[in-house]
């Protein structure tokens, strides 16, 4: 039977998977706290508006009623850009990577998937920026169900 050379500088496997699962357990539990935080702030500013939108009664204090208007239209924004990340996340994770076979290494699986993450996101920031939306959606072929105007 031969001897399997084991390298004495490796690092366990369960040692990886589970410095990986806590990393994954803590960016999670900050995306909770942060999406539920951004939230609260705009069940806040809307149980409190009729305060500041009682100013627009007079001239002198219109000016406190007008910044609480722009305050509050930027956390409805939040919520939007959160809903947005939401609708593009999924998008992403509804299409699995694409294996060549099954020989492949893992590890080549894995950056084959962060290359087309990075693609599909550049692919899609080109998209949204571009000043003809319609022309450079129709020129994106793997990322067409990201381009919402077709």
């Amino acid at each position: 039977m031969p001897c399997r050379v084991r390298n004495k500088y490796s690092t366990p496997l369960w040692a990886i998977t589970l410095l990986g699962s806590l990393f994954i357990w803590v960016l999670s539990l900050t995306m909770v706290l942060t999406v539920y935080s951004r939230f609260f702030k705009l069940y806040m500013a809307t149980a409190i508006a009729p305060i500041p939108l009682a100013s627009f009664a007079g001239q002198p204090s219109s000016n406190i009623g007008i910044a609480f208007l722009k305050t509050y239209a930027g956390i409805c924004l939040e919520g939007c850009i959160i809903v947005l990340a939401c609708v593009i996340f999924s998008a992403f994770a509804s299409t699995p990577p694409t294996v060549a076979g099954d020989d492949v290494a893992a590890a080549t699986v894995v950056w084959n998937y962060v290359g087309e993450l990075i693609f599909n996101m550049r692919e899609a920031t080109r998209c949204r920026t571009n000043s003809t939306w319609e022309m450079s959606c129709n020129e994106v072929k793997p990322t067409e169900k990201l381009c919402f105007s077709n």
